[in-house]
């Protein structure tokens, strides 16, 4: 069992909200304290063994970032971290969908998806994975999406939202990048044969749709 012993705790709190006076973070670096003290006493139901396995850092920022979802986000998706066998959230995480755009052959499906972040988020993107796989171009056949936006060599920025990602993945469904191609059947088949294309996603999108 984890004991705290109050002097390191407050040791803690101050190396945090050291770290959250700094511009890592657009927002009050005040809100972001009193937020993760708020997890610390357990308001959110996370346990305190949690600090010692994740980055000050990543957690703080991810805590915002459930904060913010939580409060506005776009029609039709869905994002939330997941849960440890104890009950407690496991921020590290998250389970998404993603709506396919109307007036396109991704309408009607809902895209699941994972993000799971390392603890030197957000200096590094999530690993964004949609389950089960999707067919296209840009997924590998892991499930993996290959975008600019997730590469921390190319578009990453540590000001990039969930928000952002969620909505970037959902241009990138029916705009793929055939440029960085990373399955493919649907590389070939996007280049080759539209037509075939876009039957094989309706389909997809069909196969993928919420269950009423």
């Amino acid at each position: 069992m984890l004991t705290y012993e109050p002097q390191r705790v407050e040791i803690k709190f101050y190396v945090l909200a050291t770290i959250l006076k700094s511009k890592i973070f657009a927002c009050s670096a005040e809100s972001n304290f009193w937020l993760y003290i708020a997890y610390i006493g357990g308001k959110e139901n996370l346990s305190l063994g949690l600090f010692d396995k994740m980055s000050g850092i990543a957690i703080a920022r991810l805590a915002e970032e459930r904060k913010a979802w939580r409060k506005d986000h776009p029609f039709g998706f869905v994002a939330r971290p997941t849960k440890n066998p104890d009950g407690t959230l496991n921020l590290m995480n998250w389970e998404c969908a993603i709506p396919g755009k109307k007036s396109t052959a991704w309408e009607g499906g809902l895209y699941n998806l994972r993000m799971i972040f390392k603890d030197d988020y957000p200096s590094t993107p999530p690993k964004c994975k949609f389950e089960p796989p999707l067919f296209h171009p840009n997924v590998y056949p892991s499930g993996t999406v290959c975008l600019s936006l997730l590469d921390e060599e190319k578009d990453w920025r540590p000001a990039i939202t969930i928000k952002q990602i969620l909505l970037g993945i959902q241009d990138l469904l029916n705009e793929p990048n055939i440029k960085d191609p990373a399955q493919a059947e649907a590389y070939t088949i996007y280049c080759q044969n539209r037509l075939e294309y876009e039957k094989r996603v309706r389909a997809q999108a069909k196969s993928m749709a919420p269950q009423e």
